[in-house]
């Protein structure tokens, strides 16, 4: 247990360098609502975890304006 402890009293402060969040710059509403509605085609891998405690994972597309899907692509063991 002492051993636990020297270790831990060792680690804790290097926890205190891990980065930080950087500030995100101010950016006018304007600005980002542009870029929204400039967006055309958005693509994104997911994770979700299903009722049966399994997992799937999948790629959801958006194609505006004609809309989105997704295609699931694994299901693993229950967690």
């Amino acid at each position: 247990m002492e051993t636990m402890n020297r270790r831990f009293a060792l680690l804790a402060p290097l926890a205190l360098l891990l980065p930080l969040p950087a500030a995100a710059e101010k950016i006018a509403l304007a600005t980002l609502s542009d870029y929204l509605n400039g967006l055309t085609t958005v693509e994104t891998s997911f994770t979700q975890i299903n009722s049966d405690g399994t997992l799937s994972t999948g790629t959801l597309y958006i194609h505006r304006p004609d809309g989105c899907g997704s295609n699931m692509t694994r299901r693993t063991a229950a967690l």
